[in-house]
């Protein structure tokens, strides 16, 4: 799209003058599309049965508990590891001496 507006005459308080227009200007049209983008959401989510508010609800943030223990310590029942990140050195030592992995496996 091509506009033939000649810029030249303008000085610099013209200039920033018709830029501060055309940046209001915009963010006008961008707050319109906004709106209308919004209003066919709703408009999709009706036809579907729900509210828009409700499906946006409806998505949770995912949530990380603390990982689930696979592995147990014989000797200390307490020491326990997810088998995920960094090996802890009780279980470290147990592979050095030579323990099975499968030994260690919480059942």
């Amino acid at each position: 799209m091509k506009h033939d507006i000649d810029l030249s005459g303008l000085d610099k308080e013209q200039l920033e003058k018709l830029r501060d227009d055309v940046e209001k200007q915009i963010a006008n049209v961008d707050r319109r599309r906004k709106k209308d983008a919004l209003a066919a959401a709703r408009e999709v989510a009706l036809k579907h049965g729900f509210r828009l508010e409700d499906l946006l609800d409806a998505t949770p943030a995912k949530k990380r508990g603390k990982p689930v223990p696979k592995f147990q310590d014989p000797d200390n029942p307490d020491q326990t590891w997810s088998g995920m990140g960094r090996q802890p050195k009780w279980f470290r030592d147990k592979m050095d001496a030579g323990t099975d992995r499968e030994t260690l496996r919480i059942k």
